[in-house]
């Protein structure tokens, strides 16, 4: 009778262990399913997203936040891209890398932090004086490893920044809707609101930062529609591409730019007097 229970009860234990096995092999066989599933899938992911994804995680590691990147374009083995930090999308810059592990050679994070702040003080000293304008800075910075270690810190100022930057130029796109009622600065006014702002900036980087800085302007004065498109484009661009281009084509547009000496003899740009100014936007009133 014993030796008869024992031999069921043995039984049952070798049943339960085929069911335990068969269970087991069946997780395991989802897992790998699972795991091949993911593998497959990630073929067909586009590179873009790929790369656009390592390139977020790279950002993150070197500034200590989390980033989005808005495009990215390939051209052999490198990578153009521009991103904002996922607290601020009106912060962007761009950078390159490598196109194959997503390495960034530089990127203009710390710029663009500076470029912001430039433009609000640009708007501040304008003061209103050519009633509604677009300005737009374009970040512009020469790498040194202080800035990413000051902003990953998460405590910074910007006179910190600044001190640790090599910034010598600012890039400002105005875009002026001169067919709006409330526009009635006439050509001399803006001269003078103008260089006035621009060398204030001047004068700030010269005494607080002892830097010697050139603010450079494009001006464009345009009608209501073109207007509206600028202030769409600029809120997710940070430069003139092509198309932005294309649709200014058959607008007028002036460049000015004020700054030191020094700076002017370096860079060989143009500066616009006053009579030459006026006497261009005569024209194209």
């Amino acid at each position: 009778m014993l030796s008869r229970l024992t031999v069921l009860m043995e039984k049952k234990m070798k049943n339960k262990s085929v069911i335990i096995c068969i269970i087991s092999g069946a997780i395991l066989l989802i897992i790998a399913c699972i795991f091949a599933y993911k593998n497959i899938m990630s073929i067909f992911v586009p590179r873009e997203e790929k790369l656009s994804h390592i390139i977020e995680i790279n950002l993150q590691s070197e500034y200590g936040m989390e980033f989005v990147c808005d495009s990215l374009s390939i051209n052999g083995g490198g990578v153009f891209f521009q991103c904002h930090p996922l607290s601020d999308s009106t912060l962007i810059f761009s950078g390159f890398g490598d196109s194959s592990s997503g390495y960034i050679d530089y990127d203009t994070f710390p710029g663009a932090i500076i470029a912001k702040d430039d433009a609000r003080l640009f708007l501040e000293y304008l003061d209103d004086r050519l009633g509604k304008a677009l300005v737009y800075g374009i970040p512009y910075i020469q790498g040194n490893i202080q800035n990413s270690r000051l902003i990953s810190s998460g405590e910074f100022t910007l006179d910190e920044l600044h001190e640790v930057s090599y910034y010598p130029h600012i890039f400002l796109y105005m875009v002026v809707d001169s067919s709006d009622d409330s526009y009635i600065c006439t050509p001399e006014m803006e001269y003078a609101a103008i260089t006035d702002a621009s060398n204030k900036i001047v004068s700030l980087y010269r005494e607080k930062y002892h830097q010697e800085v050139c603010v450079n302007l494009r001006l464009f004065f345009v009608n209501r529609d073109d207007y509206a498109y600028a202030e769409e484009y600029f809120e997710t661009h940070i430069s003139l591409d092509d198309d932005f281009s294309n649709v200014l084509s058959h607008n007028k547009e002036i460049m000015i730019e004020i700054g030191s000496t020094d700076i002017d003899q370096t860079y060989d740009l143009q500066r616009l007097n006053r009579e030459e100014y006026i006497d261009k936007r005569e024209r194209i009133k």
